[in-house]
């Protein structure tokens, strides 16, 4: 699944790996110069490039085209505060309470998205406890998925 994929490979030793930036654990395995190393090299410029392209498993603000509520943030602060330390994710918190005060403000939301991205593992919890964030990965609403 490359929506995941760290665009920066690991090499060790004779292997070279693209990791998940949700648990560093490695997706796509390979082992370094085969079939030969002109082609090897060809396969990761491009795999690095799709995955810069498309930013693969970063949220975007522009993903969200419906409209989102004080409740939907509201819920969304609520279930994080129960179920993920708060302390680990409080810079999310923040710019959260910063949208939930105006729901319709499109750099708020950016700024959600940017703090998010940035969250490196802690993003799991987040993707599992609220499920706003993954509308953020759609065009439409999850409400409207029914």
């Amino acid at each position: 699944m490359l929506s995941v994929l760290s665009p920066e490979p690991v090499v060790e030793g004779a292997m070279m790996y693209f990791v998940s930036e949700v648990n560093r654990e490695a997706l796509i395995k390979l082992f370094v110069d085969l079939p030969d190393a002109e082609t090897f090299a060809e396969f990761v410029r491009f795999l690095k490039q799709r995955i810069k392209e498309e930013d693969f498993g970063q949220l975007a603000a522009e993903h969200r085209t419906s409209a989102i509520t004080k409740d939907q943030v509201d819920t969304t602060i609520r279930m994080l505060e129960t179920y993920v330390d708060p302390e680990s994710i409080e810079e999310l918190l923040l710019t959260l309470r910063s949208l939930s005060d105006a729901p319709g403000d499109h750099d708020r939301l950016s700024r959600v998205a940017e703090v998010f991205n940035g969250l490196g593992v802690q993003q799991g919890p987040v993707l599992t406890y609220a499920p706003f964030f993954n509308t953020l990965l759609l065009s439409t609403d999850l409400d409207e998925l029914n």
